[in-house]
């Protein structure tokens, strides 16, 4: 299965007796192991969702509204990991868990697609936070605003 542009196998790690996710570029030997062994019934309906569900990790849910259409920005973002809703003709609705704030609000900024915050303070927070900071890069200083450590 193909997810965020890298290659994932799904297989059962016999020292384990368990399944595991392999990424395959991370993949450096491979050993033949003797015998042959029962097939198994996947742990989820499908590879997809047992994959989806492995990857899920706890984080803060957010929503967001963008001012485009649901396929723009689904091709903006190919390998999204929330639920997707067209609002209109010119805006959607983007739900997902993420681990942190200011990471997605930097992320989500180097979209350009003007965005609103629904859901939570902290990402709002963090949006402000990151304004803040870029604004204060946003001219061409020829003397520093700040003391060095040098």
């Amino acid at each position: 299965m193909v997810r965020r542009g890298q290659w994932y196998l799904l297989a059962v790690d016999v020292d384990r007796d368990d399944w595991r996710t392999f990424r395959l570029d991370r993949v450096r030997d491979t050993e033949r192991v003797p015998g042959t062994y029962a097939r198994r019934d996947l742990p989820a309906a499908s590879v997809q969702a047992y994959l989806h569900s492995d990857f899920a990790r706890p984080g803060t849910r957010v929503s967001l509204v963008f001012a485009t259409s649901a396929q723009r920005l689904a091709d903006l973002l190919p390998d999204m990991d929330g639920e997707l809703v067209p609002l209109d003709h010119s805006s959607c609705r983007y739900v997902t868990q993420v681990s942190s704030p200011l990471w997605f609000a930097a992320t989500t900024a180097v979209l350009g697609v003007p965005f609103e915050v629904e859901e939570p303070t902290a990402l709002a927070d963090a949006c402000r936070d990151l304004a803040a900071v870029l604004g204060g890069a946003g001219q061409v200083q020829t003397e520093r605003r700040w003391a060095s450590n040098e």
